[in-house]
């Protein structure tokens, strides 16, 4: 079972219980609890040892060590994935018995399993299951069997090898081999999919964010993604901040179902109202904010005066200033909040004489501060990066946080080792709003070749 996770780069750890391989003790003073404490021993020294991301781990067990398994994942919910193979299941009255004749006597007992502890825990786990059965199993009962796989066919996947029996990962004959050799393409292609295939999830109060998104898929192009825009309650400035944290859980709960790998909140203002909260309620998925690079504006200026144009909730967040604090307390900093601009992007006006004359205004306070460097702190504001440059001019750089954003991404997934390999990558959208408003704007200013609709959803 190492073998196989290590084959796609997967941290993994394995031991021997008790009397076995090179482990000290007697086998039979062994019990399936004392086992289960050894399992859970081992796991906690393995997570301790810092080699592991806590939240991208699986754990697989072989007859049973599968039991075992499943009642390790009661008191870590959190572990990603099992793999269960030759999968038993035990009644509470074997639970606490030496592995001698007693434990023997009590397996004899007619249905002695109906009452174990696995299938509810099972039923209630909420991570992905694999169970690998031989064709030719004959210990293991088969109604057992069949709990085991309509369970994991509802929540991952089963199957049953040909021309091998309750030694899954012991194959002796030319046939056993091959059996062999598909369990480990089975269960690799299962990690893959759960670790790498899985979308990114991107998220934004409405069409902004598709600029982020822009950037990913540009720097990831095999990396599937959804895209979740709440454009029905737009801009999400004008909202408490208590209103803006609940509706970001709808969307972050809408992606966990689409089973996404990692989540960009591609919305600076949820970022600054409600990044850390949500990082606390989904402390099991990678969750990436979107700010102003103002280090960057910082770094880049060549006078010391830098500009900041956000949305007006943005602009006066204490986190907004704590960057300014951080990173540009020797510049002359300016930083405006509008909240006229989203509005007209969000209904697809992105060129004519109204949003000109808007963006003017947002821009006056810029051009009289003679900034240099301009960095833009809403996702929608790149959508209207040419005519910012045409009415500052070619000496002000203009910075949004895009790609800074997209490199963020390629970090998380490689430490995770959840970057998707060489694919045919897949792009789902989903609006709140008006889909063809949506696919207006991805038409005019994305100008992607791959088709883009938007569904309209309800959360």
């Amino acid at each position: 079972m190492a073998g196989i996770f290590g084959s796609k780069s997967f941290s993994s750890f394995s031991f021997d219980v008790r009397g076995v391989g090179e482990s000290e003790g007697d086998f039979e003073d062994g019990s399936l609890n004392n086992r289960l404490v050894d399992a859970e021993n081992a796991l906690q020294t393995f997570i301790a040892t810092g080699k592991v991301d806590q939240k991208h781990l699986a754990v697989g067990g072989n007859s049973m060590g599968a039991h075992i398994v499943v009642r390790l994942i009661e008191k870590n919910p959190w572990v990603k994935a099992i793999m269960l193979g030759c999968a038993a299941a035990y009644g509470t009255e074997a639970e606490d018995k030496k592995l001698n004749k007693t434990f023997t006597e009590v397996l004899r007992k007619e249905n002695s399993w109906q009452d174990s502890r696995v299938f509810p825990i099972l039923k209630a786990y909420k991570g992905k299951i694999l169970v690998l059965y031989g064709e030719e199993e004959v210990v293991i009962p088969r109604e057992v069997q069949k709990k085991f796989v309509e369970i994991a066919q509802k929540k991952g996947e089963a199957y049953y090898l040909a021309n091998i029996g309750h030694k899954l990962l012991q194959p002796g004959t030319d046939l056993q081999k091959i059996s062999f050799q598909k369990i480990l393409k089975i269960s690799g292609e299962f990690l893959e999919k759960i670790f790498m295939k899985n979308p990114i999830g991107i998220l934004d109060s409405g069409l902004g964010g598709l600029t982020v998104w822009r950037e990913i898929v540009s720097l990831l192009p095999n990396e599937n993604t959804i895209y979740v825009a709440d454009s029905k309650n737009t801009p999400y400035g004008k909202h408490e901040e208590e209103y803006i944290y609940q509706l970001s859980k709808k969307l972050i709960e809408f992606l966990l179902q689409k089973e996404v790998k990692l989540i960009v909140v591609a919305c600076n203002t949820i970022t600054v109202s409600a990044l850390e909260k949500l990082r606390q309620d989904y402390p099991n998925i990678p969750i990436i904010g979107t700010v102003p690079v103002v280090k960057t504006a910082a770094a880049s200026t060549k006078n010391g005066r830098i500009g900041i144009l956000s949305t007006t909730r943005t602009a006066t967040s204490l986190y907004q200033k704590d960057l300014i604090k951080r990173f540009a307390n020797d510049k002359m900093v300016v930083n405006y909040g509008t909240d006229a601009l989203v509005p007209l992007i969000e209904e697809g006006e992105v060129d004519g004489r109204r949003i000109e004359k808007t963006l003017k205004r947002a821009l006056e306070v810029f051009k009289r501060e003679k900034v240099d460097v301009l960095a833009l702190g809403c996702t929608h504001f790149p959508f209207l990066k040419e005519q910012m440059q045409a009415i500052l001019g070619s000496d002000v750089a203009i910075l949004d946080s895009g790609a800074a954003i997209a490199r963020q991404v390629r970090r998380v997934l490689e430490h995770n080792g959840a970057l998707a390999e060489k694919q045919q990558a897949g792009h789902l959208f989903y609006t709140t709003g008006d889909p063809q408003i949506a696919k207006k704007l991805v038409i005019s200013k994305i100008g992607s070749q791959m088709p883009m609709d938007f569904e309209n959803i309800i959360l």
